[in-house]
């Protein structure tokens, strides 16, 4: 499996990196002594719901490619951060920008939508 996802692309690893923090929703809660551990889920989901639009529309402007490459950096810039967070809050900064990342999959489609047209 681990060397599965060596040939996947940052647009196919990110939607599993999202999912990969819920089974350890009851360790991160335990790690950080709260009891507010929803909101691991609901930060990423909020910021990438206002992401999408933003994202889409610099990749129209910019470029697809250039935007993907950057929101793949931005979601490698929130897992490094939830990774070594030494606070619940910051924890919770990384998944933010876990978040914006995600948007990298309206930029996929779009690129799909392009070359299809």
């Amino acid at each position: 499996m681990g060397y599965a996802l060596e040939y996947l692309p940052p647009s196919c690893l990110i939607p599993i990196a999202y999912n990969f923090v819920t089974p350890a929703l009851g360790e991160i809660s335990a790690h950080f002594a709260t009891s507010n551990v929803g909101w691991v889920i609901t930060i990423g989901t909020l910021v990438l719901t206002a992401a999408i639009p933003v994202v889409g529309k610099l990749g129209d402007i910019y470029g697809k490619k250039k935007m993907m490459v950057i929101s793949a950096g931005v979601f490698a810039v929130g897992s490094l951060i939830a990774a070594i967070a030494p606070t619940f809050e910051i924890f919770l900064l990384g998944r933010g920008l876990q978040g914006a990342g995600r948007a990298i999959l309206v930029l996929g489609y779009g690129l799909i939508r392009d070359r299809r047209a």
